[in-house]
Formats: C-alpha cells, sequence, structure tokens
C-alpha cells in the first residue's frame, strides 16, 4: 500500500515530532510517496527560510 505524505506530515518530521517521525519508521521508504506539489510547498518554504536555508534545504531533499 502506497502513503501519500502531505505538507504537514512532511514538516512535522522534519522538525522531529515524535508521532510523525515514528508513524513514518513503521512504513517502508517504498511506500512513502510524496508528490510535485507537496515538494514545491515544502522548498518554496525553505526559500523564505531565515535560519539555516542550505541545511534545511538538504532535510527536503531527503524525503524524496
Amino acid at each position: 500500500m502506497k502513503y501519500l505524505l502531505d505538507t504537514d506530515t512532511c514538516i512535522a518530521v522534519l522538525r522531529g515530532v515524535p508521532s510523525a517521525v515514528e508513524d513514518l519508521q513503521r512504513r517502508s521508504p517504498d511506500d512513502c510517496v510524496v508528490i510535485s506539489v507537496t515538494a514545491f510547498a515544502l522548498f518554496a518554504g525553505v526559500e523564505k527560510a531565515r535560519v539555516m536555508p542550505i541545511q534545511q534545504r538538504l532535510r527536503v531533499r531527503s524525503l524524496q
């Protein structure tokens, strides 16, 4: 079964919210999907970041 990760879920994982991280860890990476609209929203948010934008960009890329 495929799991479509929405923007809120991805942000929660990137922020280290325990429940989101644990839920994602229970899934196989092959079963998790991030659509282009979500990826765009995450990268657009990174471009607006004032704190460590390069590191945040790398973290978003790791979700793809």
